[in-house]
């Protein structure tokens, strides 16, 4: 009871999702957080360093974050967003993780999709939606890698080696 009105749970979360859905940001009702449903774009960096990932073996084996860190790329951080589309895993999420009792923290493998997707085997969306670190759906225009590099990579020359990715 607030103020002396009774609250139907079930109308309070109703009407929290739909200001969400409708692509406002408020505070939560029951904790007082920030809350905000966010589009994330699949972009040319995300798409450069998956390819690194991939070159440097991470469909057989995970590879620590900071090796894919390069000058004028974004972030690690962004990098990290390609599990909302299911390309990449980290290891502490990885349910055949034999090696268990090391830090597995920052390390990152491609999956079996994510693989396609560099392959150009698949597709994936354009953007999807993420809340509370929770993937919610995704649009339904789609991308293929080439199209995620853009004009910024050439996708041939990535996949035949003739980029130094390790600068």
């Amino acid at each position: 009871m607030l103020g002396g009105l009774f609250y139907d749970i079930n109308d309070v979360k109703r009407a929290f999702e739909q200001e969400l859905k409708s692509g406002h940001h408020c505070e939560c009702p029951a904790c007082g957080r920030h809350a905000q449903i966010y589009r994330r774009k699949f972009h040319a960096s995300m798409a450069y360093q998956l390819i690194r990932l991939y070159r440097m073996g991470g469909c057989y084996q995970f590879v620590h974050a900071s090796k894919l860190i390069l000058p004028n790329m974004a972030g690690i951080g962004d990098f990290t967003k390609a599990k909302y589309w299911g390309l990449i895993v980290p290891k502490d999420k990885a349910i055949y993780d034999t090696d268990s009792d090391k830090k597995s923290s920052g390390y990152w493998r491609i999956t079996p999709n994510g693989e396609k997707f560099i392959n150009g085997m698949i597709r994936v969306p354009r953007e999807v939606h993420v809340f509370n670190d929770e993937f919610l759906g995704a649009c339904q225009e789609t991308i293929t890698i080439a199209e995620a590099l853009g004009s910024k990579f050439n996708y041939e020359e990535l996949m035949r080696g003739n980029y130094d990715l390790s600068q």
